[in-house]
């Protein structure tokens, strides 16, 4: 069964940052947990050893929704982050790396697949990043790092046919 369109949207964000070659050379792919899967009662790992960082999180952020938008057209504009927690505090060892090749994967991901394959998605916006360093109690979950948060917006599309009467069945991509 084809998932909600949002999950979509959330699995083709992080299949294509974790399919990317640069990206794959410096992350292990169990450091980027799958939040949508069921695999594993602990994907947000409570206890942290110096093997899972550094690690890579896609956290959905908040949505504004558009009903209405036209007379038969609706909308989501949907917020996520792609969240780094890197290793130690020594940043050209733990974090720019990283950030820089998460950085050309999401240039190439849009280049290459401005819609990321999904027909209705209408437009993936990268914005702003940032980074701080955490302490040990924070973010790294018992370890103090560097966490860097880039943010990007995917504007979805759904016309009152894709909706239906109770929503029930998937849009394909």
């Amino acid at each position: 069964m084809t998932p909600d369109p949002i999950t979509q949207v959330y699995r083709a964000i992080r299949e294509r940052l974790l399919a990317d070659p640069d990206v794959a050379r410096l992350l292990k792919r169990a450091n980027a947990p799958d939040l949508t899967s069921t695999k594993g009662t602990d994907p947000l790992k409570s206890s942290v050893m110096d093997a899972d960082l550094p690690e890579l999180l896609v956290i959905p952020t908040g949505a504004t929704y558009h009903v209405g938008r036209t007379n038969h057209a609706h909308a989501i504009r949907r917020n996520f982050q792609v969240r780094l927690v890197g290793r130690g505090p020594l940043l050209h060892e733990s974090v720019f790396p990283l950030e820089w090749s998460i950085f050309c994967a999401m240039v190439r991901m849009l280049r290459d697949d401005p819609k990321l394959g999904l027909s209705f998605v209408e437009r993936v916006e990268v914005r702003e990043s940032t980074s701080t360093y955490s302490v040990a109690d924070d973010a790294a979950r018992g370890t103090g790092c560097w966490v860097t948060v880039a943010s990007l917006v995917v504007d979805m599309c759904f016309s009152d046919e894709d909706i239906g009467g109770t929503c029930g069945r998937a849009l394909r991509g």
